[in-house]
């Protein structure tokens, strides 16, 4: 997200004292949402929500993920 693209390089260890990085990840909150603790054998489902300045919010799930067992 930071360099405009997902690479090894994004996780490299440097990242994790980036202040503009890690102002970033002290906004995210992870919340579990007992609609997806069940496991049909298919990729699990995953839902984004982002809650913007305005107080507006965009939420994006994703039920299918190429490249995880059991994907379609």
């Amino acid at each position: 997200m930071f360099d405009g693209d997902v690479t090894n390089a994004s996780y490299a260890p440097e990242k994790l004292h980036d202040p503009v990085i890690l102002a970033f990840m002290r906004k995210i909150t992870v919340k579990a949402d007992p609609a997806f603790e069940v496991f049909s054998g298919n990729a699990p489902s995953t839902r984004i929500a982002t809650i913007l300045h305005d107080g507006g919010r965009i939420t994006r799930q994703v039920d299918n993920m190429p490249g995880f067992p059991g994907s379609r």
